[in-house]
């Protein structure tokens, strides 16, 4: 009698500790690195394509796009990047400014194509209405063919807010390709550390059947460029977690999702 109900209990669990596993290994592991040759490429930016990429702090454009924005200068498309908050959280605007023009120059944009829209840093909930304003009238004024913005799931509450709201603007215009990227993850990028010779890949969690994720690939320069451009941010650098989290985005590639 004994023996059948422990058989009983043992059967009955061995689903539920499967389940548990199976959730676990969803919510805190990226695929692994020979995943990187089934996701398809991303196209490559075009001459006289209109590009703009939305970036909630100084660094986000870099650490996320940095080589996507290189190519997209080499191959003469017409890029922009909006920066949305001042960087100002912790009282070092100024210095937060100087790195995103030292950072972005290295990059190869030019001070004219950077548009500051100065929000308080970390407090964006409070600006929804003008937020959607602004995100309006810029893509209303330079018509772009495509844009960069921030996941809607990202766990900072800034690029949270700017990622939907983005979507929800960018739901009101037809013909432009919306490409997200994600910073702020458990467990993302992995490992935490700076090698060039590893590819970023995106978490398992994030993976459905109604989106997919798409890589950019980077040649040796633009790897190069990108690492210098992330060491400019030297006062980001400075401050656990950041700096093993920003070194870990210098890899072989970039990742971007997109709907279906």
């Amino acid at each position: 009698m004994k023996k059948s109900i422990y058989k009983k209990v043992i059967l009955f669990s061995i689903p539920i500790f499967l389940l548990y596993g199976f959730l676990f290994i969803r919510a805190t592991q990226v695929l692994p690195q020979g995943a990187i040759n089934i996701l398809p490429e991303i196209e490559e930016p075009k001459e006289d394509e209109r590009i703009i990429f939305f970036s909630p702090h100084p660094d986000d454009e870099t650490i996320s796009c940095g080589g996507y924005i290189q190519r997209a200068i080499k191959n003469k498309s017409n890029v922009l990047i909006i920066l949305i908050t001042d960087g100002n959280k912790r009282k070092m605007k100024h210095i937060r400014y100087q790195e995103f023009h030292n950072a972005t120059s290295l990059l190869g944009l030019k001070d004219e194509y950077l548009i500051f829209l100065n929000y308080p840093d970390g407090k964006l909930y409070r600006y929804k209405s003008e937020l959607y304003e602004d995100f309006f009238n810029i893509i209303e004024k330079y018509k772009p063919d495509k844009v960069f913005i921030p996941i809607s799931y990202d766990n900072h509450k800034d690029h949270k807010i700017s990622g939907e709201i983005l979507r929800e603007v960018l739901s009101n215009f037809e013909n432009i390709k919306i490409y997200q990227y994600l910073v702020h993850h458990d467990y993302y990028p992995q490992p935490m550390k700076c090698d060039v010779n590893l590819y970023l890949l995106p978490p398992l969690r994030t993976l459905n059947f109604h989106s997919k994720w798409l890589k950019f690939i980077l040649n040796d320069d633009e790897i190069e460029i990108k690492k210098e451009a992330i060491f400019k941010y030297k006062s980001q650098l400075s401050k656990p977690p950041l700096k093993e989290m920003l070194p870990s985005f210098i890899r072989k590639n970039e990742i971007f999702y997109i709907e279906d």
